[in-house]
């Protein structure tokens, strides 16, 4: 039975742990050669190895993505090695959690370099190879904070907004081509992350209420999503931001009247 990305050469940035290791996973079952970077060669090394043990291939290439220079040789050299890249999933993301008025220069920077400039300069890279082989998809994983904000949030905020924008304008390059570039727009998902954000169960609660689906997101259905937009199941998909954060934008948050309360 054929499978989804059979035979494709897909790039996973930050595929060591949570939504990058479960796309890395997920993708390989689906036929792909994964290739995925991050700076911690030990996280890199057990994902592969685990898609590996389970018959898919992987290849972990630590890289520190602040670094130009550095993501720039991500694609560029596993094109090299591979002959051509079909699929781009840029996910990897360093979050500086500062008001603007405590934010420093460099805070702003580092918050800004991997969430956006990284993602350009891959984005860029991995367009003119696609321009030359006839194609590819490119999936850049966003989040509310594009669209919504919170106190600390500033670079992480402008970072996910800019990434939009920037999926916007290189599906519009690349459709010509056959260059398809789509965003997936993420709410609360239960990486390690996100849930080292809500330790308090109240507060972890309080924060499930306002989600339709009243719980956080698994990495693994991220995974199916970016699947499916990296995949020719979305032919005639491009240039469009897909939420995946189980109805918290579509609520406007009102608090929840208390029972038997009525309204004259």
């Amino acid at each position: 039975m054929s499978k989804l990305l059979d035979g494709r050469i897909a790039l996973v940035t930050g595929g060591g742990s949570g939504i990058g290791a479960a796309t890395a996973r997920r993708f390989a079952r689906e036929g792909a050669h994964v290739v995925i970077c991050g700076r911690r060669a030990e996280l890199l090394d057990r994902v592969a190895g685990e898609i590996s043990a389970g018959g898919g291939k992987a290849e972990p290439v630590p890289t520190d993505l602040a670094d130009p220079d550095a993501a720039s040789r991500f694609v560029t050299e596993a094109a090299a090695r591979h002959g051509r890249v079909d699929v781009l999933v840029n996910n990897a993301v360093q979050m500086v959690i500062k008001p603007l008025t405590e934010m420093d220069d460099d805070d702003w920077t580092k918050g800004l370099n991997v969430g956006l400039q990284a993602a350009f300069i891959t984005t860029r890279e991995a367009m003119r190879l696609m321009q030359k082989q006839g194609g590819g998809a490119i999936v850049n994983i966003s989040s509310l904070a594009a669209h919504q904000s919170d106190q600390g949030l500033g670079s992480y905020s402008a970072a996910k907004a800019g990434l939009e924008g920037l999926t916007r304008a290189a599906a519009l390059e690349g459709a010509p081509h056959g260059i398809r570039v789509n965003a997936l727009c993420l709410g609360m998902i239960a990486t390690e992350t996100g849930e080292e954000a809500y330790p308090d169960p109240e507060v972890r609660r309080a924060m499930e209420s306002i989600i339709g689906l009243k719980r956080f997101g698994r990495p693994e259905e991220i995974a199916a999503c970016a699947t499916f937009l990296a995949s020719d199941e979305a032919s005639f998909v491009t240039g469009t931001t897909l939420k995946a954060d189980g109805g918290q934008f579509a609520s406007l948050g009102s608090p929840k009247l208390e029972p038997g309360h009525r309204q004259s």
